[in-house]
């Protein structure tokens, strides 16, 4: 009876561990199916974009998962929600055009007077100036409010984030707007910062899950 017991265990173990194995073999697979696909997309619109107007591909996808086109990110976003380690959890790595990020750590929302980008380790705090009104006075030098460090709870309050465009202290001043691509749960949290002064331009700050840093980026300088 010890002996058949040991046996009857013995499988039971190779059953859920081969469950597990199959599972994360299948997510796996769809996973890479939606990266292969995402990769020819991405071809597809910049051959789209280079061929000029009346230019058109038309391209069906169809397996798991949640696609989402975010259009303040110029991005389309796949969502595979599974139990399964498909990759590191809280990692990052970006490929050519295409990002890879594991679980929806960030939380961003909208405070009274502040926009908060919130992850497992930091929290952000950015001026709030209402897009309604696109004539209101905007310092870049104001743009992070706050940065809390949440391991041993250190706030930071950042004397200047001024953005300066070719050397020219004027540029860091003029009207304009922030905002929050999106709110809530997910991979990242996106606050935009649209300055019109001498020179018109846009500054995307992101934070991403499992990252204990901002990344920001100047884009559309006219």
């Amino acid at each position: 009876m010890i002996i058949v017991g040991i046996v009857i265990i013995a499988i039971g173990v190779v059953v859920i561990s081969g469950n597990a194995i199959i599972g994360i073999s299948q997510d796996s697979a769809e996973f890479r199916e939606a990266e292969n696909s995402m990769s020819v997309l991405d071809n597809y619109i910049k051959q789209v974009a280079s061929e000029g107007m009346g230019s058109a591909r038309k391209f069906e996808i169809y397996f798991p998962g949640t696609f989402e086109f975010l259009p303040g990110e110029d991005a389309i976003q796949y969502r595979l929600d599974t139990t399964t380690e498909v990759f590191d959890y809280l990692s990052r790595s970006v490929h050519e055009d295409v990002s890879r990020i594991s679980e929806s750590d960030v939380n961003c929302r909208i405070e009274e007077d502040s926009l908060v980008m919130e992850n497992s380790y930091v929290i952000v705090e950015f001026q709030r100036i209402d897009k309604a009104d696109p004539m209101q006075f905007i310092d870049t030098a104001e743009n992070i409010k706050y940065i809390t460090e949440k391991k041993e709870m250190i706030t930071l309050d950042p004397v200047n984030t001024s953005v300066v465009i070719d050397n020219k202290p004027e540029t860091a001043q003029g009207t304009g707007y922030t905002e929050l691509l999106k709110e809530g749960s997910s991979p990242l949290c996106t606050v935009h910062v649209f300055v019109n002064s001498t020179v018109a331009y846009d500054i995307l700050y992101r934070l991403y899950s499992g990252a204990d840093f901002v990344v920001m980026e100047v884009v559309n300088i006219e």
